[in-house]
């Protein structure tokens, strides 16, 4: 990461990780689950979703497809 000094205040650029960042392991996999949340709760925003409403809804269609029993 590069360090510089901007306006008095020291400055370091992260690597676009920030998991990685702090030593985390699995960074990469952490990275993209962050990611995963941002979209699902983007959507649940713009449907005006709760998390229980769209829960119930999930578990409608798993049932309705007979999904229910997998895993």
């Amino acid at each position: 990461m590069k360090k510089r000094v901007l306006e008095g205040i020291a400055v370091e650029t992260g690597s676009g990780n920030v998991f990685a960042d702090i030593g985390l392991p699995d960074a990469e996999k952490l990275k993209i689950k962050s990611g995963l949340v941002i979209e699902i709760t983007r959507a649940l925003r713009k449907l005006g979703l709760t998390q229980e409403e769209a829960r119930h809804r999930a578990r409608r269609k798993l049932f309705a497809r007979g999904l229910h029993r997998c895993g």
